[in-house]
């Protein structure tokens, strides 16, 4: 069935670009776009065609161009951070000239998002909660970390590559998780533990991250239960960029003298660079980073480094292509939990001070889009994402922990306009999980699937989705499952600045190989294999409405009401009265609901805030009680003031005390129980000289836990303490 697989794939390629489009009815659209208030180029703003997966960048002078679109009606979308978006239709029969003058805003409010309904459309539209965060609000963070830029996202909470969105997912270490990662639709999930990998592309490559909430299953298929994330690639721009970062920061002494561990501050660090270019039909971006901390725990050192190309190519004037290539590596200390609250930045007294947890990552991929006609577009996607890690004992050791993992990804989605009020969005994949691990043993997992999904505008101001999935698991040493993932929802535009979204839909996971196989020992536990586990599965349900207010005191608020249902939800639980034995097991059936709030506020010209708080109701319905690690109340906030080239911003992250944990676990980690609400105040001091000798040059002085307060994301576990930095952003 695989070789029939690989032979239809490889025959529909080959016909494909053997294809070729008509050259009279393709025509190009070019033009400028500008502030209109200074008549300046505005330099990386979007330009694509509504409703398809097309688009492109202006320069440095403004510019874009589309080559050869097909003949045909369409709409323009022009945005940019900052600015109003602007529509217009446009009727193409000849090559055209199209200009944008956009009016600068306080704040911005419709951003284009793709992930929701795998095409172009404004955030304003969809019928799920989404967020967008676009490049230029990565420097804020400059830790060159993933983590801390989600930490921005309302309603998500991070730690360790461990995602929960709206509460979806525990702490578990990342394995299984309930959020799926993609770069450009294309996952980036391990193949054993089903965990998601993140800090494995370099800042300047990725041009916006999208959070879609809710079940994303109906599109997206298994780890889409809480929701999706996707890093937006850049392109290069025609006259070539060359991005250089770097980041110096020192952790400060702790409060307690039991907590010193070393006479001099420790330290982390980091650079990137990068450098993109557009050479005719030919795209190239090439970027690596290297990134060092010495933590602010004894024994607790890492480094990373990690380098991405990007190339692109135009076929024919309506084919497109472009391939990844990525490889990162990290070297960790490896430990998990203190040896006490006393000894809060110190390793149990039994682990061995020379043990190193080593990873690497490697992913090759492919990107195909082929316009067929003005109504008719196509795009394909081939990845193959190979994971290794082990630690640095011998095979013989009984602690010895290894594993390789590849994880194959194919997808084939027809996206046709059957009316102007009908769009209709199909396609098929498969994925491929070959896992070869001490822990695992040799295993497979295979996933077919197929999904359609219909997009009706035919009243007016409602846009109404209806879809779903079918998803087949089969694979090596467990039962077979079949899984079907259907989705409904609406946007209605009460007003111009007032709009209700509403949606249902399903969402699965099948459980990671890790989940079913793990037979391993580790900081006196030990994990045993289950091969009974089945998928889990949720409803999730969402009304939410979005308010946009422009006279006197300018503001925009975005409020949801959320229940996601949980069904067979996995769980690791003690299997022996010494608490020692873990089984990953199909134990609960649990409910979230709750509300997320969002507020953007222009106060004065030059100073804004945005907050958000989400208030959820964790339940496990099975022990009617509430679910284990999960807070209640989470809320970020940030207040900013620029002036002229200065920028000061305060952010203020909380989340209430986790109220139930596993009080099994106590009986291995010391002062397990010792948790406390999270308060983190981050402060972030920005100088930026645009146009200096040509260049532009970012200097930021940062503060991350500016009033250096104590935590635990995890039990027996501290989180950062106080970092003090400078970071230099130049663009060339």
């Amino acid at each position: 069935m695989n070789n029939k697989i690989k032979y239809t794939i490889s025959l529909f390629l080959f016909l494909l670009l053997a294809y070729k489009s008509s050259a009279a009815d393709n025509f190009s659209l070019t033009g400028t776009v500008f502030d209109q208030s200074t008549n300046e180029a505005i330099i990386g703003a979007t330009v694509q065609l509504e409703r398809t997966s097309y688009g492109t960048y202006t320069n440095k002078l403004g510019e874009y161009t589309l080559k050869s679109i097909p003949r045909g009606n369409y709409v323009i979308i022009a945005s940019a951070v900052g600015y109003e978006t602007q529509k217009q239709p446009i009727e193409l029969i000849s090559d055209t000239t199209l200009s944008f003058n956009l009016a600068p805003k306080v704040f911005k409010t419709n951003e284009i998002i793709i992930t929701a309904n795998k095409q172009f459309q404004s955030i304003q539209e969809i019928s799920n909660s989404a967020f967008v965060i676009e490049q230029k609000s990565f420097n804020t963070t400059n830790q060159f970390n993933f983590e801390e830029i989600l930490k921005t996202v309302p309603g998500v909470e991070v730690y360790k590559e461990n995602v929960s969105i709206r509460g979806s997912d525990g702490f578990d270490f990342g394995i299984g998780s309930r959020t799926l990662m993609m770069l450009d639709g294309i996952p980036l999930m391990s193949g054993d533990n089903g965990d998601l990998k993140f800090n494995i592309i370099p800042f300047s490559d990725i041009d916006r991250i999208e959070v879609v909430k809710g079940a994303g299953s109906a599109l997206y298929g298994t780890s889409a239960i809480g929701g999706v994330i996707n890093l937006i690639s850049a392109e290069p721009s025609e006259q070539g960029e060359f991005n250089f970062d770097s980041f110096f920061g020192l952790y400060t002494k702790p409060t307690y003298k039991s907590w010193e561990f070393s006479s001099s501050p420790t330290n982390k660090y980091g650079i990137q660079a990068a450098y993109g270019k557009k050479f005719g039909s030919l795209g190239m971006i090439v970027s690596g980073n290297y990134l060092r901390d010495e933590s602010y725990r004894l024994y607790d050192d890492s480094y990373a480094y990690s380098g991405f190309t990007e190339l692109s190519y135009d076929f024919t004037n309506a084919s497109k292509l472009k391939i990844y290539g990525l490889f990162s590596l990290s070297d960790n200390a490896d430990w998990v939990y203190w040896n006490s609250l006393d000894s809060a930045t110190r390793p149990p007294t039994s682990t061995n001070l020379d043990s190193r947890f080593i990873s690497s990552k490697s992913l090759i991929a492919a990107n195909y889009n082929h316009i067929f006609s003005e109504n008719i577009f196509l795009n394909f996607k081939t990845s193959a994402f190979f994971t290794h890690f082990e630690n640095n004992y011998s095979s013989s050791n009984p602690d010895y922990r290894q594993s390789d993992a590849l994880s194959l990804f194919n997808e084939l989605q027809l996206t046709n306009h059957l009316s102007d009020w009908l769009l209709l969005t199909s396609g098929v994949a498969f994925t491929s999980n070959t896992i070869d691990a001490s822990m695992y043993g040799n295993q497979l997992q295979q996933i077919y699937s197929g999904y359609s999904q219909a997009e009706f505008a035919y009243l007016k101001n409602l846009i109404i989705t209806a879809g779903f999935r079918l998803d087949y698991e089969t694979g090596r040493n467990f039962d077979d499952n079949f899984e079907i993932s259907p989705k409904f929802g609406f946007n209605y535009k009460l007003l111009d600045n007032w709009r209700l979204r509403s949606s249902i839909g399903k969402g699965f996971r099948a459980p990671a190989i890790a989940e079913r196989f793990a037979t391993l020992s580790y900081q006196g536990f030990r994990v045993k294999e289950n091969l009974k586990l089945k998928p889990e599965d949720s409803w999730s349900f969402e009304i939410g409405t979005n308010y946009t207010n422009y006279t006197i005191l300018p503001f925009e608020i975005d409020l949801s009401l959320f229940d996601n249902e949980f069904y067979n939800l996995i769980e690791p639980a003690f299997t022996d009265q010494a608490f020692s034995t873990i089984e990953f097991q199909n134990l609960t059936r649990a409910r979230i609901q709750g509300i997320d709030v969002m507020l953007r506020a222009q106060l004065l010209p030059s100073l804004g805030l945005q907050t958000s708080l989400t208030y959820m109701d964790p339940r496990d319905l099975t022990l009617n009680a509430v679910l284990k690690f999960r807070a209640k109340l989470l809320s970020i906030s940030s207040i900013y003031f620029k002036s002229n080239n200065y920028e000061i911003r305060l952010n203020y992250h909380y989340s209430s005390k986790v109220v139930e944990i596993d009080e099994k676990a106590a009986f291995q980690v010391k002062d397990a129980d010792a948790r406390v609400p999270i308060h983190i105040v981050d402060l972030f001091l920005t100088y930026n000289m645009q146009n200096v000798m040509g260049r532009n040059l970012t200097v930021s002085l940062n503060c991350y836990n500016l009033l250096n307060y104590y935590y635990t994301y995890m039990i027996g576990n501290l989180g950062a303490t106080r970092l003090i930095g400078i970071s230099l952003s130049l663009g060339i």
